[in-house]
């Protein structure tokens, strides 16, 4: 049995490659952003502040998102990952090598790029800015990479890295 604690609401966007569930509280408090690779909901009547802010940011009228995370999700370290994360700016990439070092440590690479695999908070939180020190993808969980290219199109970064 799948037991959701503390969701209140749960919303469909439809994306290019899909969609993305967003995941609400009763406080508007996100709890999850995840990839939906075919439409399982209709648009909200009423859709909360997270799934507007988001449309803004698909069209293009966002750069920053105004939105209280859950704090109630991953480890300490993969927090400080998401935080660090949550730093790079709209239309900017950093290598998990440069995330790693911000934290205190080259060495943690990997922990980035596993911290980055678990982010539930997808697009909020841009692990789509996140790339191979090589200029590489690196992988994304929000769709593949496709999707993360597209976000790093979106944000005017043109060549996204193969």
């Amino acid at each position: 049995m799948l037991l959701i604690k503390n969701v209140s609401m749960i919303e469909f966007l439809p994306i290019k490659y899909g969609g993305l569930l967003i995941e609400t509280n009763d406080s508007g408090v996100l709890q999850k952003i995840c990839w939906a690779k075919r439409k399982v909901w209709q648009k909200p009547d009423k859709p909360s502040g997270v799934y507007s802010q988001l449309v803004e940011y698909l069209l293009g009228r966002r750069k920053e998102f105004e939105v209280t995370l859950s704090e109630d999700v991953g480890t300490e370290f993969q927090r400080r990952v998401w935080n660090e994360i949550g730093r790079i700016c709209y239309g900017q990439t950093r290598s998990y090598q440069e995330v790693a070092i911000s934290l205190g440590n080259k060495k943690w690479t990997r922990a980035v790029g596993m911290a980055c695999s678990r982010n539930p908070f997808l697009i909020v939180v841009p692990c789509h800015r996140v790339v191979a020190a090589s200029g590489k993808m690196g992988g994304y969980i929000g769709g593949g990479d496709r999707v993360k290219k597209w976000l790093l199109n979106l944000e005017g970064i043109p060549k996204s890295p193969e």
